[in-house]
């Protein structure tokens, strides 16, 4: 899980992480819950919330993550993808 960790921090470039608290469904898919709403999340970060919200939905789109509301699930088929 480290591996995977490290790999999304750096697939979305973000620099100010403190820790991944990963999850796994039935289906053993890691996922995990944003500790703020989507505001708070963006203030936290020093972003505007609209450009936040825009590279979320981009990520969605590419398939990296899935979205609902604070429960945010990696698309591990993407990451294993990637490490190939």
């Amino acid at each position: 899980m480290g591996k995977i960790a490290v790999n999304a921090i750096k697939e979305i470039g973000y620099t100010n992480l403190g820790t991944i608290e990963f999850l796994v469904d039935k289906n053993k898919d890691f996922y995990f819950t944003m500790p703020f709403s989507q505001t708070r999340l963006a203030d936290y970060i020093c972003v505007d919330r609209s450009a936040m919200l825009r590279e979320l939905k981009k990520m969605s789109v590419e398939g990296i993550i899935d979205i609902d509301k604070r429960n945010v699930k990696l698309c591990l088929q993407y990451l294993k993808k990637e490490q190939s």
